[in-house]
């Protein structure tokens, strides 16, 4: 192979794909945690519970991803990708106005030792608008066929490059979803379900990363 060629794939960047290691349907009401579904939506005009609301009105979504044995390089895109039901309740307007939202959960997550009791509160991400890594977009939703949906980590306003840094010393990142999207007000099967670690091995979520 030549130098120019070598030169070339070095350009085009390292792309490292990891699925989680652990996820949970936060809700009081979730299944088993090995359920093939996460869900997310939120109440009260909010996509996080604030001090004065009922977390049990609301439903996030926690995912953990191992970051162990990932390249030296300079991270230059982070992207959540997910998978949505076919036929979903919400419509792309829903999906603009009251989008998915990344944000960092407040701590470790063992799917073994889930627990709502004792971990939805104390894992529960920070309801600052500032604390959002991205939102989600999707393209075209098409009869019978599962809408991808996409965040894009560094869109800010929060700073995943340097929330990525800290958390590389650690070994994983635990993602928050979170979703302003209330069901009370749209419709009770408008609610954002997509596949988790333990659905179809081409629906799972993936965390796609890219080093120059």
């Amino acid at each position: 192979m030549t130098t120019a060629w070598v030169m070339a794939l070095l350009a085009l960047g390292q792309t490292i794909d990891r699925l989680p290691t652990d996820d949970v349907w936060v809700y009081p009401h979730a299944s088993d945690v090995k359920d093939a579904y996460l869900r997310t939506w939120g109440a009260n005009g909010k996509a996080v519970a604030g001090k004065d609301d009922a977390l049990d009105e609301f439903s996030y979504s926690y995912l953990r991803f191992d970051l162990t044995g990932l390249p030296e390089g300079v991270l230059k895109e982070a992207k959540l990708i997910l998978t949505a039901t076919a036929d979903p309740g919400w419509t792309t307007s829903d999906l603009k106005a009251t989008p998915i939202q990344a944000r960092l959960a407040a701590g470790n997550l063992a799917e073994k030792d889930w627990s709502y009791d004792a971990l939805a509160a104390k894992l529960s991400p920070s309801e600052a608008a500032e604390a959002v890594f991205g939102v989600s977009t999707a393209g075209p939703i098409e009869k019978g066929k599962e809408p991808t949906l996409t965040i894009d980590l560094m869109q800010g306003p929060a700073k995943f490059a340097d929330a990525f840094g800290a958390a590389r010393k650690s070994g994983f990142v635990v993602f928050a979803l979170t979703s302003a999207l209330n069901p009370a007000e749209v419709g009770r099967t408008a609610i954002y379900k997509f596949y988790s670690k333990d659905g179809p091995e081409k629906f799972r979520p993936v965390l796609r990363l890219v080093f120059d």
